[in-house]
């Protein structure tokens, strides 16, 4: 069953990130959790600010991939950091991809 609330994602995206670090090395997993660690900070900035910070596209933004949890999340994840590094110059190629 795919989550509908804010809490069930965070339990999903949880037990998909311990599913993830079996399979990762420390450094790697680092790497991925604090990628969304900040898509999550930057899309929460975006929506109390919106004209200050990063750009962040529809595509990039945290209600976005909670709304379409039910799709292939991973594919969700990796273009919305595709999305952020294309509308934010400086952060071209520093985002992780899952």
């Amino acid at each position: 069953m795919a989550p509908s609330t804010n809490k069930e994602l965070k339990d999903t995206l949880w037990r998909a990130a311990n599913k993830l670090r079996g399979a990762l090395s420390a450094s790697q997993y680092k790497d991925v959790v604090l990628g969304l660690v900040f898509l999550k900070y930057v899309s929460d900035a975006h929506d109390e600010s919106p004209d200050v910070g990063f750009a962040v596209p529809p595509s990039a933004r945290w209600k976005f991939l909670a709304d379409n949890v039910k799709a292939n999340i991973g594919e969700l994840v990796d273009e919305a950091m595709e999305a952020l590094m294309a509308a934010n110059p400086a952060l071209a190629g520093t985002l992780p991809r899952l």
